[in-house]
């Protein structure tokens, strides 16, 4: 699959709540790291990330990639990512994230997924990066976003 399918595909599956699907573009050892929640490792939890997690406090989720550069190695594109917040104090407002996506690729598939924001706006509450990480990380490891 080459990177804009790759990443139409990505973009895809979280926009239309599809967890498998999106786990599917991971190898089986893949770990998503997501600067709201942690890390996820494995094709599962994965899954579980985008079908219980990513939509616990939000819906109608928008996801595009801009201007891919990949070597077949590593793969970088900008996005842009929103959605409406179902959080009380949101009042319904959306939500939206500006950054750089950073996957580093094994035989066409995800290893590695990373996400660097460097722009956010807000409607009508405010947004403290990692205050909703996962409350459970595998024995002995601490839940961790992007370093």
């Amino acid at each position: 699959m080459d990177a804009t399918a790759l990443l139409r595909e990505f973009c895809d599956a979280v926009e239309h709540h599809d967890g498998k699907r999106f786990a599917g573009l991971f190898c089986e050892d893949g770990v998503y790291h997501d600067v709201f929640y942690g890390e996820f490792a494995g094709r599962a939890k994965i899954a579980e990330m985008i079908n219980d997690w990513f939509f616990k406090s939000a819906t109608d989720m928008r996801w595009d990639m801009h201007d891919p550069v990949s070597d077949g190695k590593i793969l970088y594109a900008r996005y842009t990512f929103s959605y409406k917040s179902l959080l009380p104090e949101a009042g319904g407002g959306r939500v939206m994230f500006e950054g750089v996506a950073i996957m580093r690729l094994r035989d066409g598939r995800i290893a590695d997924y990373r996400g660097r924001q460097y722009r956010h706006r807000l409607r009508r509450h405010e947004f403290r990066p990692g205050a909703h990480r996962q409350n459970s990380a595998a024995p002995g490891r601490r839940a961790q976003g992007p370093p």
